[in-house]
């Protein structure tokens, strides 16, 4: 399974203006894609803030991959945004199916990710 190129996959797919219902699953852009690192954008449709998106492939044995995910609003003050940049990356994650795939982990908090736990009540599971 090559994960890049699922997320690319994914990113391609949520680059239209049309977004499904009152998700987030739309205009995401993908900016640039090399051995061990994705870089994507996603506007927000409602307000129009821009987030970029950094996902880094740490691969230490065969079948095994680490994916480290980051994303960070454009906009200094969004900050009390109920944990958009965290739904930026879950929303990748979980439509290109790699959050089913065995030994998914994820790790995250409150105090790296902010207004994660609110963000986490409005996911679809």
């Amino acid at each position: 399974m090559n994960v890049s190129s699922l997320l690319v996959a994914q990113i391609n797919e949520w680059e239209t203006e049309d977004c499904p219902g009152k998700s987030q699953k739309c205009l995401y852009s993908l900016v640039a894609v090399g051995d061990n690192e994705l870089l994507a954008t996603h506007t927000t449709p409602l307000m129009k803030f821009v987030d970029d998106i950094k996902f880094t492939f740490n691969s230490r044995e065969k079948d095994n991959c680490e994916v480290l995910g980051q994303s960070v609003s454009r906009s200094w003050y969004a900050i009390l945004d109920s944990g958009t940049n965290y739904c930026n990356m879950y929303n990748l994650m979980n439509g290109s199916g790699l959050r089913l795939t065995p030994g998914f982990n994820e790790y995250t908090s409150d105090s790296n990710c902010t207004q994660y736990s609110t963000a986490k009540l409005y996911l679809d599971e």
